[in-house]
């Protein structure tokens, strides 16, 4: 094919390759050690870690576990179906590269004879060393021999651009780039690696400008050696524009035998590339032209890296452009240099396994799009175990879409806690109310005060530091009016001393709402019965809550109506954060029947209740919708003096939600055509476990000593607790 040489680009020139370092021997598998930091060669006793890391991947051992190019091997992304144009001197199809080349190679170059630009023979040949080393670092077969390239399953189109003058007795290789660029893009084909550097950096080439630019548009990406003159910039970044800048990505080479991360010393620098500049590995063992396996060093060396990477990102998501690929390189890479961006090493050293790992990923329910970051669902104890298996299987096959477009199939099961049941959690307070537990009663003038107390002699046990009141409450009778009013506060650390056999508080806003708090009440008789309301305030750091209480009492046996409206929380548990939270909050309305007779000897107390929860859900929440939540429990507590003290056997069942159902939307599927998600809908349980808990207690006091007891238990045998103290005082 005849080139009119006046329209042609000026010439580029190969880069002289830095000097091979001494070839490292693959090691033999015997033991673990973890992949190697720079500059760092693997001993001969690192363990096989699959059936990818065999002797053609440690063939290249340095190169490949400083990029994590295992990651990819390990997951199936080879390039598959990817096409990456080699811009070189051309390309022999050697063994490695057997089955590689694409038939949409095209040579742009040829001999130049009494002024003839004669097309060469064939794609490849004995001039062809150089492009054949860097495709082989591309896309060499994974077939158990030799080398292996980055993205083994690519397929190479060569775009051949050397030209032979015989007239000058010279070569020069990048001959007709623009047109190059131009073919790949008409072609489909996104990356195109261009291990070549221009002669004269400070000559622009517009041509070469707009090429670039025309292929950007198109979405591909020319991933160019920065050049091996050891220059402050890439040899190439004179033409880089802000309008073509998305298409260019540069490559500087990574010394792999330094002490740390540093660049090779033939290497050019970022520079006033540093934008759109990133680092590969200098050195990787590849094949020349003879099929034979060779050290090559170089910027030359480092850019198929990049290139091979971005091979392996667009076989994975398909849908995506070169362009794509190249933001994502750059977004992904090992910072290696100064912090950020720098002049050195750019964005830094290209890493395989963060490339392909989500970036910024995000959760939509089909409305709203909410990043993933730190979402958590947490359950409250009420729900129980099942709700949480019903969940976690929800959202344990999750598509999400991240900050590039890409989908991933994710497990965010692990994303849901359940909040701890039964004793767990409480046993250091508990200990304290047996050990430390105090108060103080006086009067003052109209008012009864009391106050209780932990002191600070503390138990290993206890996570209190020092001594704090748990409690207060401040009574005054209304003698104008009748009746009386009554303010309490109630801290986070706060547990009935008396409890230990008792079959929980009879209170059920202890139930629903657990926690600090501050109350008003107002009670007062009326003829037989007693009448009361009360409010109570809650506040913690996940959230806050109000309730409103109403009671009607006659002799020893109350009934209770309450609504309870909590904001970040749900029977007092936080719900979470981001779109995986358990909703904003809930309303909750209960009433209570509670009682105590004497028989005998013994005193019975027995105590019941049953409340509706409406959850609050967010508008980004994947919990989109709920049934009303209908929870239970109660509590019969018998008790009598014996032996000196009190003796208490209680049955009780916690807070539990005895029905309730809501649906999760969540992605689960991706059209890449549309590069949009596609939702379903499932339902989950959130019914909890009645599973009630045994209580036994005693407690004996004297002028000298005094004893307590306390042993918990499930039917089933789990969650069993036993908790015991005796003091002994001296005067």
């Amino acid at each position: 094919m005849a080139s009119d040489p006046i329209a042609a680009p000026p010439f580029s020139t190969v880069p002289a390759p830095a000097p091979a370092p001494t070839p490292t021997p693959a090691p033999s598998p015997t033991e673990d050690e973890p992949p190697p930091e720079a500059g760092v060669r693997p001993s001969g006793n690192v363990a096989m870690r699959s059936a990818e890391d065999d002797a053609e991947y440690r063939e290249n051992y340095l190169a490949a576990e400083l990029i994590n190019a295992l990651y990819a091997l390990d997951n199936g992304w080879d390039g598959s179906g990817v096409l990456v144009g080699v811009l070189d001197e051309g390309v022999e199809e050697t063994f490695e590269l057997e089955g590689q080349i694409s038939n949409l190679s095209k040579d742009f170059g040829g001999i130049r004879d009494d002024g003839v630009l004669t097309p060469h023979e064939s794609l490849g040949g004995d001039n062809s060393d150089h492009g054949t080393r860097v495709a082989s670092i591309i896309a060499a077969r994974n077939n158990g021999n030799g080398i292996q390239g980055i993205a083994p399953g690519a397929s190479i189109v060569v775009l051949r651009s050397d030209v032979e003058n015989i007239d000058t007795g010279t070569s020069t290789v990048g001959f007709n780039s623009h047109e190059a660029l131009r073919y790949a893009g008409e072609n489909g084909v996104l990356i195109v690696n261009r291990s070549i550097a221009k002669a004269n950096p400070d000559i622009s080439n517009r041509l070469m400008q707009d090429a670039v630019n025309a292929y950007r548009q198109v979405g591909g990406l020319v991933v160019n050696a920065a050049g091996n003159t050891g220059g402050a910039n890439p040899n190439d970044a004179i033409d880089l524009t802000p309008e073509n800048a998305e298409g260019w990505l540069f490559a500087v080479a990574l010394d792999p035998n330094g002490a740390g991360y540093e660049l090779a010393s033939y290497s050019n620098r970022c520079g006033t590339a540093m934008d759109r500049c990133v680092a590969g590995v200098g050195t990787s063992a590849t094949t020349d032209v003879s099929g034979n396996i060779v050290s090559f060093s170089g910027t030359s060396a480092a850019a198929p890296q990049v290139s091979g990477l971005a091979a392996l990102i667009l076989h994975k998501w398909p849908h995506l452009t070169g362009v794509d690929a190249g933001n994502v390189i750059l977004a992904t890479a090992r910072d290696i240099g100064e912090a950020g961006v720098d002049p050195v090493f750019g964005h830094g050293l290209i890493d395989v396994e963060a490339a392909l790992s989500p970036v910024n990923p995000t959760l939509s329910n089909g409305t709203t799009v909410s990043s993933l970051g730190s979402a958590s669902l947490i359950l409250p104890a009420a729900i129980g175990d099942g709700a949480d298996g019903s969940l976690a299987a929800a959202i344990s096959d999750v598509t999400l879409v991240d900050a590039f477009g890409r989908d991933y199939q994710a497990d965010l099961s692990g994303f849901v806690r359940h909040a701890a049941s039964g004793s767990a959690g409480v046993l250091g307070p508990r200990f304290d109310a047996m050990t430390q537990a105090g108060d103080a009663a006086f009067r003052l003038e109209g008012a009864g005060v009391q106050i209780g107390y932990l002191a600070g002699n503390r138990s290993d046990f206890s996570a209190r530091i020092g001594s704090r009141i748990t409690d207060g409450r401040i009574a005054v009778p209304l003698r104008s009016v009748g009746g009386t009013v009554t303010a309490d506060y109630r801290n986070g650390r706060y547990i009935d001393a008396t409890m230990f056999g008792r079959a929980a508080s009879a209170d059920a806003l202890d139930a629903y709402m657990p926690g600090s708090g501050i109350g008003l009440a107002y009670h007062r008789p009326l003829g037989i019965f007693r009448v009361g309301a009360s409010m109570r305030s809650y506040r913690t750091g996940e959230g806050e809550a109000t309730a409103l209480l109403a009671s009607l009492g006659k002799d020893r046996t109350v009934f209770e109506v309450g609504m309870l409206t909590e904001r970040g929380t749900l029977f007092g548990t936080p719900t979470g954060s981001g779109s995986l939270r358990f909703g904003d909050g809930a309303r909750t309305i209960f009433a209570q029947l509670s009682s105590e007779i004497s028989i005998g000897s013994w005193e019975l107390a027995a105590h019941g209740s049953l409340g509706s929860t409406r959850l609050a859900l967010g508008p980004e929440t994947v919990v989109t919708d709920a049934t009303a939540i209908t929870t239970g429990r109660f509590g019969i507590d018998l008790s009598r003096d014996v032996l000196g003290g009190r003796m208490r056997i209680g049955l009780a069942q916690p807070l539990v939600a005895l029905s309730g159902t809501g649906l999760v939307t969540v992605g689960s599927g991706f059209d890449r055509t549309s590069r949009s998600l596609r939702f379903s809908t499932r339902e989950i349980d959130l019914s909890g476990e009645i599973a009630p808990r045994i209580m036994f207690g005693y407690e004996r006091a004297g002028p000298r000593s005094s004893m307590r007891l306390g042993l918990e238990s499930r039917p089933d045998g789990r969650d069993n607790t036993v908790l015991a103290n005796w003091r002994l005082r001296f005067r």
